[in-house]
């Protein structure tokens, strides 16, 4: 009798042990691998390409500080209101038509900054009518805001170019058209306005002896 409750006994101790161990193998937490000198070389190299994502951006935040450093933050409608006093003088001198371009190039740059922000944004959502509609308003009022100083800066290089063609630096003035011409929207053209494209192109060709040319006007 003993020895059968021994025997008992033991074989529940062992069942009690089996048990136990099904369980802890169940529950013990995965061993951790040690990392492959591969995997090592691709962290690494994460790390990396963050580092030097952010000095590129370090980088690119210096150079457009420099860029911008003398042309200066400005208030926007100020310089839209000071550019077309200057376009507006009959006797503007070339260094105001100069600092004039300059000033709202500079005010057009630094509003685009924020413009392509939402332009961004508005691409990432195209299928999302909601959304675009939310975007637009903000967006289209920085475009406008943006051509509009972009207007005064091309017509102040036009009327530089006819400033130093009248002084006979001709070879200043053709680049000073040109730049009107390139800036400028190449769909402007109008009968009571041709617009700053057309008429520096008429300039240039003038000043080439290509006048025979035909210029592109308008497709309407």
């Amino acid at each position: 009798m003993n020895k059968l409750l021994e025997l008992s006994t033991l074989l529940t101790n062992v069942a009690i042990i089996c048990f136990l161990t099904v369980i802890y193998l169940e529950i013990r937490p995965e061993p951790v691998e040690p990392l492959s000198v591969a995997a090592e070389i691709s962290l690494e190299e994460n790390s990396d390409e963050s580092e030097n994502s952010l000095d590129d951006m370090e980088l690119a935040r210096k150079e457009l500080s420099e860029k911008w450093s003398d042309a200066g933050l400005t208030d926007v409608y100020q310089a839209i209101k000071d550019g077309e006093e200057v376009l507006a003088k009959s006797d503007a001198s070339v260094e105001e038509l100069i600092q004039a371009g300059k000033r709202s190039n500079a005010a057009a740059n630094f509003v685009g900054y924020i413009q392509e922000e939402y332009a961004d944004y508005y691409r990432d959502n195209y299928k999302y009518d909601f959304v675009q509609k939310k975007i637009s308003p903000s967006h289209d009022k920085y475009v406008a805001l943006g051509n509009k100083l972009k207007g005064i800066r091309n017509t102040a290089y036009l009327l530089i170019g006819l400033k130093l063609k009248e002084e006979g630096r001709v070879g200043e003035a053709f680049f000073y058209f040109r730049d009107a011409f390139r800036l400028s929207t190449f769909d402007g053209y109008k009968k009571s306005d041709p617009g700053t494209r057309y008429i520096a192109e008429q300039e240039m060709k003038e000043i080439l002896g290509i006048k025979d040319i035909e210029s592109y006007k308008t497709w309407q």
